[in-house]
């Protein structure tokens, strides 16, 4: 009897480690290699478009601990361009309280292009509920003709 009983329990301990490594994806696989920075890769990823008109984005990519790919782009274009793509995101709206100093290194953003954008911060973040991706972005404004975007897109660890 105490045979079958440790044999239960070993079936229903190994069932568990299999079920438990199947979820987690088994934690061996290894990225799939480099990450496609084009922007309609960076489109397909986030479900953020990036507005017609707007030159050379600089986008990368890196993987994160859970090997989740996580999206920096960056472009300077006109504030009607940020406001397109900010209000494609969701919840646009001023940032009274800045930058901080973690957000600036997340965001890829200088000392001096926050210097000089001056007090006129905006921002806007949201999930996309398609993609699942969460996508953030912060715009400075160094003049009245330009509006620096900066987004970041990653997936939501679950």
């Amino acid at each position: 009897m105490r045979h079958r009983s440790r044999a239960r329990a070993f079936a229903a301990g190994l069932a568990l480690t299999l079920f438990a490594g199947a979820c987690s994806g088994g934690g061996e696989e290894e990225p799939s290699g480099e990450i496609d920075t084009s922007p309609d890769a960076y489109t397909e990823y986030s479900g953020v478009a990036l507005p017609e008109g707007v030159e050379a984005p600089e986008i990368t990519a890196e993987y994160d601990e859970f090997d989740s790919p996580v999206y920096s782009v960056e472009f300077s274009g006109t504030p009607e361009q940020a406001e397109e793509v900010c209000e494609g995101i969701g919840n646009w709206l001023p940032r009274v309280d800045g930058v901080s100093e973690e957000e600036r290194e997340q965001f890829g953003i200088s000392a001096e292009a926050l210097d000089a954008a001056g007090e006129e911060i905006r921002g806007c973040s949201a999930i996309d509920m398609e993609t699942g991706v969460q996508n953030e972005g912060i715009v400075l404004y160094p003049d009245e003709e330009t509006a620096d975007v900066y987004l970041h897109s990653y997936d939501l660890p679950r």
